[in-house]
């Protein structure tokens, strides 16, 4: 029978050196509280978790071989002040490297290939990034407050595919990231120009008035940033969202090719916002409004996912009063689908091809141009699947 972990401590001002872990049910190696522990030369492969510390201080992790684990390769939870250096992280199912609410943490020196994602810092602070080598992964950052955000330090020298990791934050004169920038990270950043880049992903929180164009990117995320435009970019085969915005308002979102993506545009409490011209196929949600208002999706050619465009809203939130009118809606098993409670958005002037159902309404919005005074679509499914 497999065991839950392969080497557990609790315990302080311990060495863990040169095992082979392999095949646990949960954790090659776990440390739980403690501190000033040495985990170095051993090579963990094929859990969930290559290396979980939780609610631990002051620990080195160094030149450990870290692959084939199904969820990350090194997990850090509620961990402050751990050096992570020297490390070969790859293969792993979705993180190379994850710490969530965990402060102070150095990366340095680190090889992070083949992960979903390289380095993902979530609600987390003061994290240092050197001289990291990421290959086929990048950085992600997630966090509610500016300080998840702006109190890192990520230099160039850290690469992804052989190029440089820009993270700017608090510039507001204008500037061009140059376009050998292998990924971009800008916070509380205004009148920054990004394009002409084939990057790991573009990532923005808390900006405003920037641009992001012609470019080939693994995904582009806005956290509390509004104002922007997102033109004419190419976004193809992410596990989530090709563009993805959080809480962010009176953004262009215009003639971009987004494939082959989880969910292809998704806007996740989002108001004001144009979504114009795009091309999106291939997702299980090719556009999605969650529980956002407001929105104007108009000309753009949404073909081949599960719901071609879908309006979605939670218990106590508002989905409402947006307009979707003159796209092109072809070859998804739903055309258009609204949720229960999602109300007063009004749809026209759609031209539906080849779909399995043109539509599915739960909700209580018009399906009508009234200054046209014509229905243009009226086949509406309010009963199931």
């Amino acid at each position: 029978m497999e065991n839950s972990w392969g080497i557990y401590s609790m315990y302080s001002r311990i060495t863990i050196s040169g095992n082979i872990v392999s095949e646990n049910t949960y954790y090659g190696i776990y440390l739980y509280g403690g501190g000033n522990n040495i985990i170095e030369r051993n090579t963990i492969s094929n859990d969930q978790y290559g290396i979980y510390l939780y609610s631990t201080s002051n620990n080195s992790i160094d030149e450990n071989t870290i692959s084939n684990n199904s969820y990350s390769g090194i997990y850090l939870s509620s961990c402050g002040s751990n050096t992570l250096s020297r490390n070969n992280i790859f293969d792993n199912g979705q993180y190379g490297v994850l710490m969530r609410d965990s402060n102070n943490v150095n990366l340095d020196g680190n090889t992070l290939s083949q992960n979903k994602t390289g380095i993902y810092i979530s609600y987390s602070t003061n994290a240092t990034l050197t001289n990291n080598i990421m290959i086929e992964n990048g950085i992600r950052i997630y966090g509610w407050d500016l300080e998840h955000w702006n109190t890192h330090n990520i230099e160039t020298s850290n690469k992804t595919s052989g190029k440089p990791v820009y993270y700017l934050k608090d510039i507001v004169t204008p500037t061009t990231i140059p376009s050998t920038a292998g990924q971009v990270i800008l916070v509380n950043c205004m009148n920054i120009l990004i394009e002409n880049l084939y990057s790991e992903g573009i990532l923005l929180a808390f900006s405003s008035s920037n641009t992001i164009r012609n470019n080939e990117d693994n995904g582009i995320l806005l956290m509390f940033s509004d104002d922007n435009i997102i033109n004419n970019n190419q976004i193809s085969n992410n596990d989530w969202s090709g563009i993805w915005l959080v809480y962010s308002d009176n953004n262009i979102i215009n003639g971009n090719t987004v494939l082959e993506n989880e969910y292809g545009i998704h806007l996740q409490d989002c108001n004001n916002n144009s979504i114009n011209g795009n091309t999106v196929s291939g997702g299980t949600r090719g556009i999605m409004l969650h529980d956002s208002s407001n929105n104007y999706l108009t000309n753009n050619d949404v073909s081949e996912n599960t719901h071609g465009i879908e309006l979605w809203n939670s218990s106590g939130t508002k989905c409402d009063n947006n307009i979707i009118t003159d796209n092109t809606i072809s070859n998804n098993s739903h055309g258009i689908f609204l949720s229960n409670q999602c109300k007063n958005n009004t749809i026209f002037h759609n031209n539906f091809i080849n779909n399995s159902k043109n539509s599915y309404d739960e909700g209580n919005n018009t399906w009508f141009n009234k200054s046209l005074n014509e229905f243009i679509f009226t086949n509406i499914d309010k009963g199931g699947f």
